[in-house]
């Protein structure tokens, strides 16, 4: 079973289904880089990118039996390309604006697009995974202030996705 593996294609599905692509070629996850169709072997890393990383899952300190599974979410675009930022930050916002709809619609108990894209994904890709997991909340983590570094621009966000487990 790979819940973080689970967790990177749910949040890429809430991405493709829920944000303009037309400003954005690729939205990469660590585990699945094809998750979009849009990728090969040749033509692996394009700017602008949406990178999405799941580490494995920690169980949370105030509960024992709640994990935590920490994704980091990496917004990149070529520096040259983008001197005056304003790609990167236009993706950033509307990563963003998911995520906090993703939060949003979980806390007030409603359905919407963006919490169905998610649980789609788990349902229809990760159905073993779905299945032994009970999603008990999203938050927010640390956020990656922006920086540049060979030639790419970068900023990034960390989103948790805490759950239990019922097989054991």
């Amino acid at each position: 079973m790979n819940i973080p593996k689970a967790i990177e294609g749910a949040l890429a599905a809430a991405f493709v289904e829920n944000m303009d692509l037309d400003m954005l070629p690729r939205i990469r996850t660590f585990q699945a880089p094809d998750i979009d169709g849009r990728w090969t072997t040749l033509d692996d890393r394009v700017f602008p990118m949406l990178f999405i990383v799941a580490a494995p899952p920690s169980t949370s300190p105030d509960e024992g039996w709640t994990q935590i599974c920490q994704s980091s979410i990496l917004v990149a675009t070529q520096a040259d390309d983008d001197q005056d930022h304003s790609k990167i930050a236009g993706i950033y916002s509307e990563a963003q604006k998911v995520l906090d709809n993703l939060i949003s619609q979980f806390i007030a108990q409603t359905a919407g697009a963006v919490r169905n894209s998610f649980d789609m994904y788990l349902s229809d890709k990760a159905p073993v995974e779905y299945a032994a997991i009970s999603i008990g909340g999203f938050s927010a983590g640390d956020g990656l202030s922006p920086y540049e570094e060979g030639g790419n621009n970068f900023i990034g966000m960390t989103f948790n996705v805490h759950y239990s487990r019922s097989d054991y």
